[in-house]
């Protein structure tokens, strides 16, 4: 094969009533056992690439995740 794909991106939208509304990048993290990372914020049709571990989701946010596929669902 020509390319090695080890990670998946996708994007999820974060909920009012979202477990992770209102937690920091680091905390969603931990939830998923460090199995996925947060590589953007879409806020209010602004992007935030790399956002800070201490970066608060908020409900209608829109995350980018990569990671392996079962972490992500």
């Amino acid at each position: 094969s020509a390319l090695n794909i080890t990670d998946y991106t996708t994007e999820a939208r974060v909920t009012p009533d979202s477990p992770v509304a209102g937690h920091t990048v680091t905390e969603l993290r931990a939830l998923a056992d460090d199995e996925v990372s947060v590589t953007s914020i879409v806020r209010n049709d602004s992007r935030s690439a790399r956002p800070l571990p201490d970066a608060a989701l908020r409900p209608d946010d829109t995350v980018i995740l990569e990671g392996e596929p079962a972490a992500l669902e």
